[in-house]
């Protein structure tokens, strides 16, 4: 229920943020209520006990570092982290850290670039729920938005070093260090839409040619990982959704997002070079998940570290002049949209979400 109660929270507040309403008793109200919600996404995240996904996955890799003197199967710096935690604190302590690596880097982030920080907030827990249930690779999701604004500044060490340090968290990280060089590309919107159109052919007609060119570029390592995921490429690892329902699913969910945005924004974004470097990176996360689920669903978690571009692209949909008859209809279509979504990625997992349970009540 709280799920829900935090749904409806974070959407009244985006919308009195979109509307501009003022409040004059309290300064900088909007950045108040931002961090207000980090924090409380913080809390809610450090005290939960088996709940979220993979979670005996990783008591048990946690418990296997105690018992050895070796980081075991994960990757260095995940390892390291466990093991810190397991010979000198406790496995709540271990579930704190990830909280605030998952959260706060992101966070962060999110509210220097968005034009509308807490609709970015709203649409980045609808999607993943704001990493409150974190994983490793929500670390390495966090440090590398965090490292976009290297990107933008052109510096390129820094971001590749935050690169370096998501991999060591989880090596699906990886995707994002080409990222750098397609920030700053202008792109017009009709090759926008061929290429999705060639990929999605691509993708069709020969999944052989993608995996060949992992082999190429990423050797053994690639091809260990990719024969591992493709060993079931039907298995839906616990989802409700075939592979083809994800994939269905996914094309028409960055269908709406990217071709609105283009429709909307393409003149703005010929003068934003920060806009234009959002679309980029949404376009190429549509690309790459058309590219990649056919071969395997767990593949499709490459994707995840582009789509968290929509949560800052959509916001910018509402900097443009709109009269309140307008941006009433444009919020309530992102009601609709975003509470069956958010219905989605519940029902995805159910079981793993719902009910929260804290070590508080253990």
């Amino acid at each position: 229920m709280f799920l829900y109660l935090l749904f409806l929270l974070l959407f009244t507040f985006s919308t009195l943020e979109v509307a501009g309403i003022k409040f004059r008793s309290v300064r900088n109200f909007y950045q108040y209520t931002y961090i207000t919600f980090i924090i409380l996404f913080f809390i809610i995240s450090s005290l939960r006990w088996e709940t979220g996904t993979d979670w005996s996955t990783y008591y048990d890799y946690f418990i296997y570092v105690k018992q050895h003197n070796d980081i075991g199967w994960m990757e260095p710096l995940f390892g390291l982290l466990n093991k810190i935690n397991a010979h000198y604190f406790c496995y709540q302590m271990q579930i704190m850290e990830i909280a605030a690596l998952s959260i706060i880097p992101i966070g962060f982030r999110y509210q220097k670039l968005s034009p509308y920080p807490l609709m970015t907030l709203f649409i980045w827990y609808c999607v993943i729920f704001a990493h409150i249930f974190p994983v490793r690779q929500t670390i390495a999701i966090s440090l590398v938005v965090f490292g976009w604004k290297y990107i933008e500044l052109r510096q390129f060490k820094k971001y590749l070093m935050t690169c370096l340090i998501a991999i060591l968290f989880h090596y699906s990280a990886i995707i994002a260090v080409p990222l750098y060089w397609l920030w700053h590309v202008q792109l017009s919107a009709k090759v926008i839409s061929l290429l999705i159109i060639c990929f999605a052919v691509l993708a069709v007609a020969s999944t052989n040619t993608i995996s060949n060119i992992l082999f190429a570029v990423g050797g053994s390592f690639f091809e260990e990982k990719l024969s591992t995921y493709m060993g079931d490429a039907d298995n839906n690892f616990g989802m409700q959704f075939t592979v083809r329902e994800v994939l269905i699913r996914g094309i028409i969910n960055r269908s709406i997002i990217l071709f609105t945005a283009l429709f909307l924004l393409n003149d703005k974004r010929q003068k934003d070079t920060r806009l234009n470097a959002i679309i980029n990176l949404y376009a190429f996360s549509f690309l790459l998940f058309i590219i990649i689920t056919p071969l395997s669903v767990a593949l499709g978690r490459l994707t995840i570290f582009t789509d968290m571009s929509q949560a800052l692209l959509i916001p910018y949909i509402f900097t443009l002049k709109m009269n309140r008859f307008t941006l009433t209809i444009l919020l309530s279509i992102l009601l609709i949209y975003f509470l069956y979504r958010f219905q989605g990625v519940i029902n995805n997992y159910h079981d793993y979400y719902i009910p929260y349970k804290s070590f508080l009540s253990v």
